[in-house]
């Protein structure tokens, strides 16, 4: 029984049931109403990731089981999957001075409609999870690449490193997986 496990936007993830005979096993992959042709791969485990997929292409696949011998079983189940970005839920982990006023709020902003696009005042705020650490978590596509900063609400009190000169922005890239962790430091604060 052939299963599909996940797909990405570069990635489809299969698995099997073994058979108790098995030396080997053979995946096959087509497109469109093509016939499968040679196995593309050969592998002695119960599951394969194929990588060699284009975002957005229908695949179908079959797995065959080989004996020692080198019978070929018949093709298992065929699974269809079309390769599409995954949502990905992205949780932004930040420690800030020690220093940061305990009235204030810690905003993140960046290149993503989900961290406003650069904007000011800044709208995206973090919730407080201990004395200088604050956290929140978004969703975003796979393979986005995310750029931001951390403020206060404003420009005028931007991250930046432990003598006030300016930083680069932070960068995530949002891999395959439903989570993702990025964590953080604030040396200082403008103003």
């Amino acid at each position: 029984t052939l299963t599909l496990d996940g797909v990405g936007a570069s990635q489809v993830r299969l698995s099997w049931t073994s058979v108790a005979d098995a030396a080997e096993y053979r995946l096959y992959r087509r497109t469109d109403a093509n016939p499968y042709g040679s196995p593309l791969l050969v592998l002695t485990t119960t599951s394969a990731i194929d990588t060699a997929v284009t975002t957005g292409t229908p695949y179908s696949y079959v797995v065959r089981a080989v004996d020692a011998a080198l019978n070929l079983s018949a093709d298992s189940n065929e699974i269809a999957a079309i390769p599409t970005p995954q949502v990905v839920s992205v949780t932004f982990q930040v420690t800030v001075p020690a220093g940061t006023p305990v009235t204030g709020t810690v905003y993140i902003v960046g290149n993503q409609p989900q961290i406003c696009g650069w904007c000011n005042p800044h709208t995206t705020a973090l919730t407080k999870t201990g004395p200088t650490t604050w956290s929140t978590t978004l969703t975003f596509a796979e393979g986005s690449t995310v750029e931001y900063k951390y403020t206060l609400g404003d420009w005028l009190y931007v991250q930046k490193s432990d003598t006030c000169a300016e930083v680069g922005n932070n960068v995530v890239n949002v891999g395959a997986g439903p989570t993702q962790v990025a964590n953080d430091t604030v040396l200082n604060w403008r103003n």
